[in-house]
């Protein structure tokens, strides 16, 4: 199966650039999908994401850079579109969850449904997992209803933004 990885800095706050340990958020993210074995790792990239962009050209991710001036759904539609036909399944998430586990991938990996969610302690979080069906609905339909499956995980991080990292 081929999957797909996009993460989203454009139009964010700079979280990517976020110190976790010893890589930034953006390096960190770009190895947890490297390591789940995604096929096709995307960042789409902002014209503010220069230093980004440089830390993670030699990280083995696309960078898709999206000058345009637009917010976080454009992005995202920017991105699916270049993953449109390329994935069976693509996680989609903006560039503040850091620390999800591979084994949280994983589990969503192993659910059907046009969206996967991850959720901790009842609460939905991120990423989100959408098949090729709901990748094309969603480039297709300002707001596609979808066939949601929500995933319990054991991992926090799904709930919290870079700049909350500290916590764990």
């Amino acid at each position: 199966m081929n999957v797909g990885a996009l993460v989203i800095t454009a139009g964010q706050n700079g979280a990517a650039m976020i110190p976790v340990g010893k890589l930034s958020a953006g390096q960190r993210m770009a190895a947890l999908f490297q390591k789940i074995g995604a096929d096709i790792a995307a960042v789409v990239t902002g014209a503010d994401d220069k230093p980004l962009e440089k830390q993670l050209s030699q990280s083995g991710v696309l960078l898709l850079p999206f000058e345009e001036t637009g917010n976080r759904e454009d992005c995202a539609r920017a991105g699916l579109n270049y993953l449109c036909g390329k994935c069976e399944r693509v996680f989609l998430l903006d560039e503040d969850r850091p620390l999800v586990l591979p084994d949280t991938l994983r589990k969503m990996l192993c659910c059907r449904g046009e969206m996967i969610v991850p959720t901790y302690e009842g609460k939905p979080g991120k990423p989100v997992l959408l098949s090729a069906g709901a990748v094309r609905k969603t480039l297709n339909q300002a707001r596609p209803k979808l066939n949601t499956v929500y995933v319990p995980v054991e991992d926090e991080a799904v709930l919290l933004p870079a700049g909350d990292c500290a916590r764990l």
